[in-house]
């Protein structure tokens, strides 16, 4: 069976459970994660190898580059955090900060679906929308020519409002400017970096300090 057959046979296997189970928020939020990370492959391995799409997404780190790129990913989760504060602050200020409502909700979630939060989430998450829209629109800014900053910029605006459109459901001004701005912040660290395992690791930093946060504080 080729890559994408399974990719493929996997893909619906999690529609049908979503389809037979939609009361289980457990099983919903598992599946919607496994459909975006399934979804990132199909768009990357069709027609390739497995190995393609995984060094197409920027999930092949070269030999004893993993700590460097963990490390740029903690820098990555710094300045998510600056980022957060400011914008929380402009919010604020202008009477528009509604944080509250994600709160809400990451207090309504089952255990298993905030561990999926900070483990599952970020990764297929950040395949789909950093490795492979960021990248595919970029290159078809770009026209097969050097990319340029034009379409790098392209790239990552697109990329991070259909990343935005994710976090709809939560009702949140907040979170949708969160979730746009911090994708762009994402997307010039996997651009800088050549991977998105560093923004991997920044974003499932971030949620889980997002969630400590909810739960705790």
């Amino acid at each position: 069976m080729k890559a994408e057959h399974a990719l493929v046979f996997l893909f619906l296997a999690c529609v049908s459970a979503l389809l037979l189970f939609p009361s289980s928020l457990e099983l919903r939020t598992i599946c919607t994660g496994a459909l975006l990370l399934l979804m990132a492959l199909l768009l990357s391995c069709w027609g390739k190898s497995l190995p393609y799409a995984l060094s197409y997404l920027g999930l092949s780190p070269k030999k004893g580059e993993l700590q460097i790129l963990v490390a740029w990913g903690f820098a990555g989760l710094a300045a998510l955090l600056a980022l957060s504060f400011a914008l929380s602050a402009a919010l604020y200020s202008l009477g528009l900060l509604d944080t509250f409502k994600v709160e809400q909700k990451i207090l309504t979630l089952p255990a298993l679906a905030l561990l999926s939060a900070f483990t599952l989430s970020p990764i297929a998450e950040e395949m789909l929308f950093r490795g492979y829209f960021f990248r595919k629109i970029t290159e078809s800014s770009s026209g097969g020519k050097k990319q340029g900053r034009w379409a790098i910029v392209l790239g990552a605006v697109f990329s991070s409002l259909l990343f935005a459109s994710l976090h709809l459901s939560y009702g949140s001004i907040a979170e949708i400017a969160a979730a746009f701005l911090l994708g762009l912040l994402l997307c010039a660290l996997t651009h800088r970096t050549k991977s998105i395992v560093p923004s991997i690791v920044a974003h499932a930093s971030f949620n889980l300090l997002s969630i400590l946060f909810a739960v705790f504080l």
